[in-house]
């Protein structure tokens, strides 16, 4: 199991994740627990 896979489920009420790249973390976030997520990547490619 990878570090995403038990940590990201986790998380809860308003989420910032920095350097979400290409959203690999987005279908472990429980929409049960997360009220709102923003992503922010600073790669401009």
């Amino acid at each position: 199991m990878k570090q995403r896979e038990k940590v990201v489920p986790l998380a809860e009420g308003r989420v910032l994740e920095i350097g979400i790249g290409s959203g690999l973390n987005i279908p472990y976030y429980d929409p049960d627990r997360v009220t709102h997520l923003w992503g922010l990547d600073p790669s401009s490619a």
